[in-house]
């Protein structure tokens, strides 16, 4: 994240050529944005995430790839300890994934973890009836490629643990 702009983005400055148009709009939406500029003084380790997305939305990155720094920011603050902020980008991710899977087009194993993906962020947030149909749903998904055995491995050990949790 630059500290000057607060620019960030998942891949490498260098490679990035902007729009004059693209930088005026990613400007105005980290001029715009609240948790900048609560926590632009004293940024705490998820931010950079938190601004690469709002990046990536003036860059109109691919919802799935908007819902993967979701997803890293949720384990930054798990492991921060800030719990509010891990289920804020946890459901922020699962929105993404959700337009990802309705709109981009997703296959094979892309589309099987992200099914999987939106089942586990939702179990982790108590939702753990919306978390097995999204089990079910990423099983649905699964081809005969034994390339993703441990996928379908990790699906029905996490299924059986929404099961007992939802009882």
């Amino acid at each position: 994240m630059c500290p000057a702009c607060s620019f960030a983005a998942g891949e490498r400055f260098d490679g990035l050529d902007l729009t004059f148009d693209e930088r005026l709009d990613i400007r105005e939406r980290l001029r715009e944005d609240g948790l900048l500029r609560v926590f632009r003084e004293s940024p705490p380790p998820w931010l950079g995430f938190h601004a690469a997305e709002v990046c990536g939305k003036g860059r109109d990155l691919g919802s799935r790839e908007l819902g993967d720094l979701c997803l890293r920011a949720s384990w930054v603050c798990r492991k921060e300890g800030e719990r509010p902020f891990e289920s804020t980008f946890q459901l922020r991710a699962i929105r993404h994934f959700i337009r990802a899977l309705e709109g981009d087009g997703l296959r094979g194993r892309e589309l099987s973890v992200t099914a999987y993906l939106v089942g586990e962020l939702n179990r982790r947030l108590g939702n753990h009836r919306e978390a097995l149909n999204w089990y079910v749903n990423a099983e649905r998904t699964l081809d005969e490629d034994t390339g993703l055995a441990w996928l379908e491995r990790l699906i029905r050990t996490q299924k059986e643990m929404a099961k007992e949790q939802a009882a």
